[in-house]
């Protein structure tokens, strides 16, 4: 066997691991879905009309924003927090 067939061998013990992480990320995915079906549902609903009404880019912006938006925004909603209470 040539070296470089040799180097790109495939490790049974590497793919087992690796299939039992997979396993256990699609049986947390699947109880997710299961407990809580109303916000994947709402998600999909929220999707469907903003994609619909103001396009795929503009809602993926929304719906992601930028990580310098979601700074601001989390400083403000601390502030807030922490100064117009009790």
């Amino acid at each position: 066997m040539s070296a470089s067939r040799r180097d790109y061998r495939i490790n049974p013990l590497a793919v087992l691991i690796h299939s039992e992480r997979m396993i256990h990320f699609f049986e947390l995915l699947i109880s997710t879905i299961a407990y809580r079906p109303y916000v994947f549902i709402f998600f999909a609903c929220y999707l469907f009309l903003a994609i619909t009404h103001i396009g795929w880019r503009r809602a993926a912006l929304f719906t992601c924003g930028s990580p310098a938006c979601r700074s601001w925004i989390r400083s403000r909603s601390r502030f807030c927090l922490t100064s117009v209470g009790n």
